[in-house]
């Protein structure tokens, strides 16, 4: 082996104008090093080198700390050489980074799922205990104009240093392995950016080890510490010492052990009786045979526990003519999980006459509300058969999300009224929460988007309805590969309001092509 010098952040990469980098540098060789070495900067160009130390542990591993200079502008470089001195003699070698401005908000990371079953066996990537203990966590870096960051490296912690224990990181390609490091004392991992700006990694929940995580993203001596948009929890079934149960959910009308019918509902109502400690923010996960749904209610006061006013939910989360359990978790504020007892049925489907179920949604592309040419139409993913640009959500539907306000890659439009006979529209003024499920190869995403539909109608309208546009960020469907038997991955949206359901929009998702991960990276190739 020759003499090398090994840097953590190669030259290429991007830094941010006046941040603190933590730099490793590993002298590798042949021969030993002399524990009197040191490593200096030379021929340097918008950086100071602040100090260095050097690991009695590892006599070839320096950490130098630098400083980029705060007087630079975007697209300005940082240059730097190195100089050893010593018992060995390296060949010069210079880095060169790309200085660049920061969204701070844009460090902020989000999973597909935020709820992880616990693993009673090991969990190994790409698919232990069926993909139900891992979730892909990504972020879009972008500068203060929007425009996306490439090769720049943050550090990811935990707010407990032992929660990050408990679980363990891959790479981008779900399956390098991340160890964990220590940087400033502090326990996380370094991670880059690609090309695109797309920072993405997996998280796979350990073998019985249950936390709640926090998850924080960080540029040194640019930004505090960015939280993610929601904390991962990572459940057992059932708590860990027998005999501490909640009391079983109730629904409204309904005796334990019976069949489950509709009246005529698209929705019903559930109790959950007050608990120890109760907290408004609180989060309350539903379960049916011990797994978590996608359907819970963060508390917003404590009257709402111990009756019937304020938990709704569809029939249609049970399967008909299964024999169910339906239980419920609470997430307390202060990270706790508290676990209840279950409530026996049987779904028997919907009666007759059928429930009035809200229209379906309306889905567009990224090209925007303005033309029905945008609206992509449903299809049956299992069917590799007439597809078009106007029936999947693909590359070219999502390519218009960077010219778009929150880097929406869909529209999803649903429409209201104040006319209280239409029972196919929720009511103005009424609160929607918008569930996204895709199933893809390799992502599994459930999201719930909420927000307000207008409370008067439209001004141009026919005086009673208005039209609720919600936005899809691209970081929640983009790298959806298709399956190896040519199926597209399944897209469904579906919303309620006011105590009751929509019938379900589905389509087909293809997100991915030519080996890339992410379109935006295959446009870059």
């Amino acid at each position: 082996m020759s003499n090398q010098i090994e840097v953590s952040i190669p030259s290429g990469s991007s830094v941010i104008i006046g941040q603190r980098l933590v730099l490793h540098v590993t002298l590798k060789s042949n021969d030993k090093i002399s524990p009197d070495t040191t490593v200096y900067l030379d021929n340097t160009h918008n950086v100071t080198l602040l100090d260095t130390t050097h690991s009695d542990e590892s006599p070839e591993l320096f950490i130098l700390y630098l400083e980029m200079s705060s007087n630079m502008t975007d697209g300005d470089y940082v240059r730097f050489g190195f100089s050893i001195s010593g018992n060995i003699n390296f060949p010069p070698q210079s880095v060169e980074y790309t200085a660049r401005t920061l969204n701070n908000d844009s460090l902020r990371l989000y999973y597909d799922k935020s709820y992880l079953d616990v693993p009673s066996q090991p969990n190994l990537p790409p698919d232990g205990n069926n993909g139900e203990s891992r979730t892909r966590v990504m972020a879009r870096i972008k500068d203060q104009h929007s425009n996306p960051i490439p090769r720049l490296f943050v550090f990811i912690s935990a707010s407990s240093p032992n929660d990050i224990e408990k679980i363990d990181l891959y790479g981008n390609d779900n399956s390098t392995k991340i160890d964990i490091e220590k940087y400033q004392y502090r326990e996380g991992v370094l991670l880059s950016s690609n090309q695109s700006g797309n920072l993405i990694f997996y998280v796979y929940a350990k073998e019985m080890q249950p936390v709640t995580l926090e998850l924080y993203t960080q540029v040194f001596g640019i930004t505090s510490e960015v939280i993610a948009d929601s904390p991962l929890h990572i459940v057992n079934n059932k708590p860990v010492s027998s005999g501490n149960y909640l009391p079983a959910p109730a629904i409204d009308g309904f005796e334990n052990g019976g069949e489950l019918t509709t009246h005529n509902q698209t929705n019903f109502l559930v109790n959950v009786p007050l608990y120890p400690d109760a907290q408004v923010g609180d989060i309350i996960k539903f379960c049916i045979d011990g797994k978590t749904t996608i359907y819970d209610h963060i508390l917003v006061g404590l009257n709402e526990l111990g009756n019937y006013s304020s938990i709704s939910l569809p029939y249609n989360m049970f399967q008909i003519g299964v024999a169910s359990e339906f239980s419920y978790l609470v997430f307390l504020s202060s990270g706790e999980t508290l676990y209840s007892n279950s409530l026996k049925l049987t779904y028997t489907g919907e009666s007759w006459p059928k429930p009035t179920y809200y229209d379906k949604c309306v889905v567009y592309s990224s090209f925007g509300t303005n033309s029905p040419n945008n609206i992509i139409q449903e299809a049956d993913p299992d069917n590799c058969e007439n597809i078009d640009p106007n029936n999947i959500v693909n590359c070219p539907a999502i390519s218009q999300h960077k010219n778009n306000a929150n880097d929406a890659a869909l529209f999803v439009q649903i429409t209201g009224t104040n006319d209280v006979t239409d029972k196919t529209k929720p009511p103005l003024g009424s609160q929607v929460k918008l569930t996204l499920l895709i199933k893809s190869n390799p992502r599994h995403v459930n999201q719930v988007l909420s927000k307000k539909m207008p409370d008067k109608p439209d001004p141009n309208g026919d005086g009673q309805t208005a039209i609720l546009t919600i936005e899809i960020p691209k970081h929640y469907v983009s790298g959806c590969h298709e399956y190896q038997n040519c199926h597209a991955g399944l897209i469904q949206f579906s919303y309620q309001a006011a105590g009751s359901s929509s019938s379900t929009w589905t389509g087909r998702i293809v997100t991915s092509a030519n080996g890339a991960d992410d379109c935006d990276e295959e446009h870059n190739n």
